[in-house]
């Protein structure tokens, strides 16, 4: 869940931190990090816009 929410918004510490908040379970601080920050690095080579960045920019195109 964090590295889809990484990767669409381009928020990688954003990402970890919401949902380590929702599941209250820090053990898992260290991997959900670098889970965001992997899915943000690798989504930001395939794509260099964010996704909402994106679809706004279609969006009053047209």
């Amino acid at each position: 869940m964090a590295a889809y929410f990484s990767r669409v918004v381009q928020a990688p510490i954003t990402a970890a931190m919401t949902v380590l908040e929702m599941t209250s379970n820090y053990a898992l601080a260290v991997p959900l990090m670098a889970t965001s920050l992997v899915a943000f690095v690798a989504f930001r080579l395939v794509c260099r816009r964010p996704f909402y960045s994106s679809m706004a920019r279609r969006f009053l195109k047209h």
